[in-house]
């Protein structure tokens, strides 16, 4: 086997419905998470919310470049901790105190169980999160977007729209794709990177929202194991995003990354 076209993903290998999975495939790259081979490059890659490479495999890993090695939370609570210090402002909230609507939701990934409650309340649920509701609503509809970030690099976003009923539903009523510039000012660009630098995330995407009433952008969310292209998108527009992010790999991932 040529290492030239294998990857590493340690320690589990990339589903096949998630973004990764496909521009290998697309690209002719062969990947496995045996540390017995000879690789390119790697990915720590685990679909959960807490996870630092084993120790006991820290010296055989660490004669490979592993992307995302320092990815190893991407809580609800760490996530908003991140985005206010790189933005400079305010999404958690001290439920016991904070007065009016608020969004509480899983501190760990994927759950799309948010839910829209009143604060103060009367005890903190420690398996929650709690931030301020950012009203990215248009019309009946509220709108997301979905950044990929390859390293200091965000090669597209999607654009998704749900219903305000479904807002923290993987439900989507269409979804589009958009350069950065279009949706995000060159601070935005620059903070969003940012932001993923501080979490250690070199691959992965993230869930942003722009609140309608003072136009600024929060952070909501992170994922290090992203699946995708995203639901509604058309087929046109789901093989332009593969190719906008194979090319955008192979320049940063392969390129900068060897």
């Amino acid at each position: 086997m040529d290492f030239h076209n294998n990857l590493l993903f340690y320690p589990e290998i990339p589903d096949p419905r998630t973004i990764i999975s496909k521009i290998c495939q697309r690209l002719g790259y062969t990947y496995s998470n045996s540390l017995e081979q000879d690789y390119l490059l790697g990915f720590k890659w685990k679909d959960t919310t807490y996870y630092a490479l084993d120790s006991q495999n820290l010296p055989l890993l660490s004669q490979l470049q592993i992307f995302n090695s320092n990815c190893i939370d991407i809580s609800k609570n760490y996530v908003y901790k991140a985005y206010s210090l790189i933005f400079g402002n305010t999404l958690a909230v001290d439920p016991l105190v904070f007065s009016g609507a608020m969004v509480s939701k899983s501190n760990r990934n994927a759950t799309h169980d948010g839910a829209i409650i009143q604060g103060p309340i009367a005890e903190i649920d420690s398996e929650k999160s709690y931030c301020i509701l950012v009203d990215n609503s248009d019309g009946n509809d509220v709108i997301d977007y979905r950044v990929p970030i390859f390293l200091d690099t965000i090669p597209l976003v999607y654009i998704k729209r749900r219903e305000i009923a479904t807002r923290f539903e993987n439900v989507n009523l269409s979804a589009s794709l958009v350069s950065p510039e279009e949706v995000f000012s060159i601070e935005e660009i620059h903070n969003l990177i940012a932001f993923a630098n501080e979490i250690g995330m070199e691959y992965g995407e993230l869930d942003v929202l722009r609140d309608r009433n003072s136009q600024k952008i929060y952070v909501v969310d992170a994922n290090n194991t992203p699946f995708g292209p995203p639901k509604g998108l058309s087929e046109e527009d789901s093989l332009r995003a593969l190719t906008i992010l194979c090319n955008s790999f192979e320049d940063t991932f392969i390129t900068q990354g060897t």
